[in-house]
C-alpha cells in the first residue's frame, strides 16, 4: 500500500508542535493569543474595507435614485366590492 505525502503532513505538524511546546513552554503559552490578535486585526481591517465599499455603493445608488425623475401613472378606479358568498 503506497501512501501519499499528504498522509504525513498532519502527524509531522503535530510532532513539531509538541516539540515546540516542550522546548519553549512560555512562548507556546502566549502564541495562541498572538494568533487570535492577528486574526482580529485582519478581520477588523476587512470589515472596515467592506463597510467603506457598502457606504460608497449606497451613496451612489441614492444619487442615482434622486437624479432619476419618478414617472408614475395615476390610476383612478372605484374600489372593488366583494359580496359575501352564500353558505349552503
Amino acid at each position: 500500500m503506497k501512501l501519499s505525502g499528504y498522509y504525513w503532513v498532519l502527524p509531522a505538524l503535530l510532532l513539531l508542535t509538541g516539540l515546540f511546546v516542550v522546548l519553549f513552554p512560555l512562548k507556546s503559552a502566549s502564541l495562541p493569543f498572538v494568533i487570535i490578535g492577528v486574526a482580529l486585526i485582519v478581520y477588523g481591517v476587512s470589515e472596515a474595507i467592506c463597510s467603506i465599499a457598502i457606504h460608497n455603493t449606497h451613496k451612489s445608488a441614492r444619487k442615482e435614485i434622486e437624479s432619476t425623475p419618478a414617472e408614475a401613472e395615476v390610476v383612478e378606479e372605484e374600489p372593488a366590492v366583494y359580496e359575501e358568498a352564500e353558505r349552503v
